[in-house]
């Protein structure tokens, strides 16, 4: 199972109906890197978790949701002109039309607690529902008189 997709569509329903304050901070590669992404634009969505443990923050470009460490917000990036982030502004804004965008300029330990409370909350609700699955699972097979399964020495699920 792709958790990291299942995460991301947790979070998505859990918050596609409330209109929201989204903090969002826009990026630039440095000049100095060389390579396919030199000067690309980045928005990063400091109050978004992009992990279950909240480590990571939740990036934005190329039309894409990706994945940041605070080791390249910090050292591979820098401030962004607002003529370069406004196309990307505006493609947000398609993307989260019930958040209130808000433009910050940095990363702030607000930021890192609230995305650290959403992970927490979202793992939870993982563990739940995971919890949830296992039962109908076992309540199918002891119906089915396979009886519970167990784990083999291997690893094998068996009867």
């Amino acid at each position: 199972m792709n958790t990291s997709a299942y995460f991301d569509g947790l979070w998505i329903s859990r918050h596609e109906d409330m209109a929201q304050r989204l903090p969002v901070i826009f990026r630039a590669t440095k000049a100095g890197d060389e390579g396919p992404y030199a000067g690309r634009v980045t928005a990063i969505l400091p109050t978004l978790p992009s992990d279950p443990l909240g480590h990571e923050l939740m990036c934005y470009g190329s039309g894409r949701h990706f994945t940041g460490t605070h080791q390249w917000y910090l050292h591979c990036t820098q401030r962004c002109p607002v003529e370069r982030y406004m196309p990307l502004l505006a493609e947000l804004c398609s993307i989260y039309p019930d958040a209130d965008l808000c433009v910050e300029p940095r990363i702030s330990l607000d930021h890192d607690f609230e995305r650290f409370k959403a992970a927490t909350r979202l793992r939870r609700e993982m563990e739940a529902r995971f919890d949830q699955a296992c039962s109908a699972v076992r309540e199918i097979l002891e119906r089915q008189g396979v009886g519970t399964p167990q784990l083999s020495s291997r690893g094998q699920l068996t009867a």
